[in-house]
């Protein structure tokens, strides 16, 4: 006799459940992405698209790398998301410890800067453009990162990207990538267990969104010398 398979779908409902409920928070304090250079580019400046060649000789050279508006704002939620300890007095701190590590933004401005040092002399960080070029910038990339939780769907936009503009802000080398990760899911009805898979969703999320960016951006260094 063939078995009912709606035990099964019955856990897993309620696993997205609470899931669902565990996160609200967090989604609700999302914002919209806004375009790359917002707040960052004077009026009426709009960088053209750089040919292949247009980023050589790079060696000593001065690069400042500058966080987008979008990248400032999802550091804002993450990091208050985080902040306060576990959400809930259920989840633990061991776990939260592992989330906030793996999914920190972050760590695509230290990837982008790792990338980065091998081939310039100097490699240094400003809040904005004016910044950047006060401090003697000959090259500067924008960091762009921005995430949703797209609940129908049950997945995590993610858009990330690296703008390589040169000091005159004429022209720019534009690396980007979005992705759409599913949730993680499980049969646990562990609440623990929930937070877990949010947090283990948002890592993928990073990394997925992440990590052709930067292979991208190693390739075009590697041959623009």
């Amino acid at each position: 006799m063939q078995r009912s398979s709606a035990p099964a779908i019955l856990v897993l409902a309620v696993a997205s459940a609470i899931l669902f409920c565990a996160q609200p928070a967090y989604a609700q304090r999302q914002a919209s992405y806004v375009p790359v250079y917002d707040q960052l580019l004077p009026e009426g400046v709009t960088p053209e698209a750089a040919p292949d060649d247009a980023f050589a000789n790079l060696s000593g050279k001065t690069i400042v790398v500058v966080p987008s508006t979008n990248f400032n704002t999802y550091v804002g939620v993450w990091t208050d998301f985080y902040g306060r300890g576990p959400p809930q007095p259920w989840v633990s701190e061991n776990n939260m410890t592992v989330a906030r590590h793996a999914s920190d933004p972050r760590h695509l401005t230290d990837r982008v800067m790792a990338a980065l040092q091998p081939h310039f002399a100097d490699v240094r960080v400003a809040s904005d453009l004016a910044e950047a070029r006060d401090m003697g910038a000959e090259y500067i990339v924008v960091v762009d990162y921005w995430t949703t939780w797209r609940a129908w769907a049950m997945r995590q936009r993610t858009r990330a990207g690296v703008h390589f503009l040169d000091a005159q802000l004429r022209q720019v080398m534009a690396i980007e990538n979005q992705v759409d990760v599913p949730l993680v899911q499980s049969m646990s009805l562990s609440v623990d267990r929930a937070w877990e898979n949010l947090a283990q969703t948002m890592t993928n999320s990073l990394s997925q969104s992440t990590e052709p960016v930067i292979e991208q951006l190693q390739q075009r260094l590697a041959g623009a010398h």
